[in-house]
């Protein structure tokens, strides 16, 4: 009997316990969706309530880039990690976070590039943010963000992933040996070498103009129009790299030195300092 009564006490100690529990929890969700809720609110009211005047679409940009590609800048506030993955040639990249520190200088019209989706939120405030500091300059988000662009087929730079087929039927190689014919044969062509500028100082492939990787896209008119191209990096990766961020830029004829420098160097062909 003694045993019955402390399973029986027992038993009941639990469910006591359980049901307090449970009051416990039920309070406590009430309390973080009132909370919740109470924080979209707050982010609603913060969001400026945007007319369709506000919103500029892919036909306009590509448009006034075909008009006066200078005087157009594409602010990207997707973040840093989203940009460097696959952006809009020749925008640039200021996140939402720091786009108060961005200057508005007059004579400029602005497109702000987000994700699709955030249009009416951070792109709005990032408008309200830039309107800020000066409310006369020409100030448009991109409609249907950066995944709008892309679906209306508007041109992308991407870092280049080798395990992707639709990076790989970008790339296009040459042997060194198949080049050294060229370069004999007095063949046009440009070489850029995009490893950093100390390793293209200690030694490079006849002719090759020093363009690093992370700089081919700001030095686009230091790109040769109208030859061929051939390209090397500072590893395999950096040398297919930098085929897709000169085909994405829109040198279509470019080709990748097979094995990069060290592989031109290896046959002993002939190297400039």
């Amino acid at each position: 009997m003694p045993l019955f009564r402390f399973r029986k006490e027992t038993v009941v100690l639990s469910v006591g316990f359980a049901g307090i529990v449970g009051i416990i929890a039920f309070y406590a969700h009430a309390y973080i969706q009132r909370n919740h809720a109470s924080d979209q609110n707050v982010t609603q009211e913060q969001q400026p309530s945007l007319s369709d005047d506000a919103f500029i679409d892919y036909d306009t940009v590509i448009r006034k880039q075909q008009e006066d590609s200078s005087h157009i800048i594409l602010i990207d506030i997707r973040s840093n990690i989203l940009f460097a993955n696959e952006h809009i040639p020749r925008s640039t990249n200021i996140p939402f976070e720091v786009i108060s520190n961005l200057e508005i200088k007059d004579g400029f019209t602005f497109v702000i590039v987000t994700t699709v989706g955030n249009e009416q939120g951070f792109g709005a405030m990032a408008m309200q943010a830039l309107h800020a500091k000066n409310d006369k300059a020409p100030i448009s988000i991109l409609h249907g963000g950066f995944e709008g662009w892309k679906q209306s087929g508007g041109a992308t730079i991407s870092s280049g992933d080798p395990a992707l087929i639709t990076d790989q039927i970008k790339v296009k190689y040459i042997a060194p040996e198949e080049y050294k014919k060229r370069l004999d044969a007095k063949q046009a062509y440009a070489v850029i070498d995009t490893r950093p500028h100390t390793t293209y100082i200690q030694g490079h492939v006849p002719g090759a103009v020093n363009l690093p990787l992370d700089q081919l896209e700001s030095h686009f008119d230091k790109i040769p129009k109208g030859v061929r191209i051939v390209t090397y990096g500072d590893s395999e990766l950096e040398d297919f790299q930098s085929g897709i961020r000169l085909f994405d830029l829109g040198f279509l004829s470019t080709e990748v030195l097979k094995g990069g420098f060290s592989a031109w160097q290896s046959k002993g062909f002939e190297i400039e300092k």
